[in-house]
């Protein structure tokens, strides 16, 4: 797939294209195109989408066999997110660290803590 708007080129899997098939868009065309807009920044330098990633946009339970959970693009963008800085904040040293590893300043990864109620101490291991 190729979006224009960044000149960048992404892979969707065909289990990725059923997913996004299966799901509802409640948002309609706007949400679809915001969806491969954010596929589109994420996948960026590795041209794949991760999994998670699409099933955490579209707010998608791991463990459901292709259900999909109603919500908004907002909703499922600041769950991935909330998921992401979790993940990644176990996996570093420091707001720092995990800042570097998320291409943001430590603040923001602090701010973001402060705004999903992240649990800090127990995310970092």
């Amino acid at each position: 797939m190729s979006y224009k708007k960044h000149n960048r080129d992404f892979v969707l899997t065909q289990d990725q294209l059923a997913i996004m098939k299966q799901y509802t868009w409640p948002g309609n065309i706007r949400e679809l195109e915001n969806v491969i807009e954010y596929l589109t920044i994420c996948a960026s330098g590795t041209k794949e989408v991760a999994d998670e990633m699409l099933k955490g946009l579209l707010d998608i339970s791991q463990g459901d066999e292709g259900a999909v959970a109603s919500g908004t693009l907002s909703q499922s963008l600041e769950n991935y997110e909330k998921a992401l800085i979790e993940s990644v904040l176990r996996d570093s040293t420091s707001l720092r660290d995990a800042g570097a590893k998320l291409g943001v300043n430590a603040s923001t990864i602090s701010r973001k803590i402060k705004q999903y109620g992240i649990d800090y101490p127990a995310a970092v291991k």
